[in-house]
Order: C-alpha cells, then structure tokens, then sequence
C-alpha cells in the first residue's frame, strides 16, 4: 500500500507539474555545469595542459630519458605551438639526442617568441661541444662555469657536453 500511496501523487495534475519541476532543475543545474567547465576549460584548460606536458617533459629530461622527454614535449608543442619555452626544451631534448638539425629550428622559435638570448646562447654553445667543435666553445662554456656560482640544471649540462664533445674530439688509448 505504502508503494501505492507513493505512486499516487505523481497521477495527479499536481504530482506531474512537480516531477516537470525537478526535471527543468536538473536540467538547468547541468547546463550551468557545462557552460562553467567550458568556460573554465577555454580560460585555463590550454595553459594548464602545457604547463602539466612541460613539467613531464622536464622531469624526463631530468632523468635521461630523451624519447620520454620528446613525447611530452611535442604534447605541449601540440597545444601551444607560440610557447618559447617549450621550443626551448625541444631543443634542449633534440641536442642530447644528436639530432642537431631540429635543435636550430627550435632555438630560432624560442628566441622569436621571447625566450631570453643568453640562455639561446648557451644551447647553441651546448650544441657545438656536444659536437665536438671544442675550439670555439669551450673557452665560452668554461668562462659560464667559472662566472656562475649557481648553475641550476645548467652545469651538469655544460659539463656533459665538454665530456662528450672531447670524446668525440679526441681518441684516448
């Protein structure tokens, strides 16, 4: 009976204007959700997604792992094809794979897209000792690293190439 009794009021002229009622509620209530996330999602959603591809494309760089690193990249480069920084780690990420052709493309993007000259400098400097052409860059990489006395992810980096410029430069045994 208590099934019925329930059943009841939804017969009724009454109990239909109040199901209507409750439907146009939650209908409006889902519609104001969608136009909120959408326009959250159109405000933020790009930035948030490139930032969140760059941190993982950081944090591979961080751990050599290039190809890991290049995946995240290109995601970020995806989204936001005008981020200086992103070109930047591309180009970072593309010299320490050897792949020194598309290390210029993206430098020359970072730098039209403001990413700062010095740092620009440094890569192309990174990108001739890793290469081996020692006699230009090597003097300059060893001025950074005596003038810095903080290097951040940099030093390693300088460090890195001047090794592995002189290995390709020079047979040793």
């Amino acid at each position: 009976m208590a099934a019925t009794d329930g059943l009841s009021r939804f017969r009724g002229k009454r109990g239909l204007d109040d199901v209507r009622e409750r439907a146009f509620q939650i209908i409006s209530s889902v519609l104001i959700l969608l136009v909120v996330t959408g326009l959250f999602g159109a405000a933020f959603g790009k930035p948030l997604s490139v930032a969140w591809y760059k941190h993982r494309g950081r944090t591979a760089l961080r751990e050599r792992e290039g190809e890991t690193a290049l995946e995240w990249l290109e995601r970020a480069q995806a989204v936001d094809e005008e981020d200086a920084e992103t070109h930047f780690l591309l180009a970072r990420c593309l010299r320490r794979l050897g792949k020194f052709k598309q290390v210029e493309e993206h430098l020359d993007q970072a730098e039209s897209w403001g990413w700062p000259a010095d740092r620009i400098q440094l890569e192309r400097l990174l990108m001739a000792a890793q290469g081996g052409q020692l006699r230009l860059s090597a003097p300059k990489l060893y001025a950074y690293l005596k003038d810095r006395n903080e290097y951040g992810d940099d030093g390693p980096e300088v460090c890195e190439c001047l090794v592995n410029g002189y290995f390709l430069s020079y047979q040793f045994g």
